[in-house]
């Protein structure tokens, strides 16, 4: 619906919508966080207490170096142990015209050795 005013009404509602004009701050009116409710304020309007409540990085916790550094070694180690697998098997599905192919019956003793080699590392 149009009203004579040229203010556009609402199905039901006998009063205006606000003007472009009449959107100007009011001195009496105080801003309020509130968008649902009209205000006379236009919809971008922030006042001074608008980043009262802001808290920057209020969810971090500090970390320690060497927790960091830790951590970063074991998934390089990971990444490291799947490296070497793969190579592991590209090696022994050679075709075997390479200098360098191995034997999995040798392969399975140095995977052996280093193992027990880790296990003894690891108790000490």
């Amino acid at each position: 619906q149009r009203s004579s005013a040229g203010a556009s009404t609402r199905a039901g509602d006998d009063s205006p919508l606000p003007s472009a004009h009449s959107l100007a701050p009011a001195k009496a009116a105080k801003w309020e966080r509130i968008l649902y409710r009209r205000q006379p304020y236009p919809d971008n309007h922030t006042d001074d207490s608008f980043l009262e409540r802001l808290v920057l990085n209020g969810r971090i916790t500090p970390r320690r170096l060497s927790r960091v550094i830790l951590d970063a070694t074991t998934v390089s180690q990971q990444l490291a142990v799947v490296a070497l697998k793969a190579a592991a098997v590209a090696h022994l599905l050679d075709d075997g015209s390479g200098a360098g192919c191995s034997r999995p019956h040798s392969l399975m003793l140095l995977d052996g050795v280093l193992l027990l080699c880790g296990v003894i590392a690891n108790v000490m």
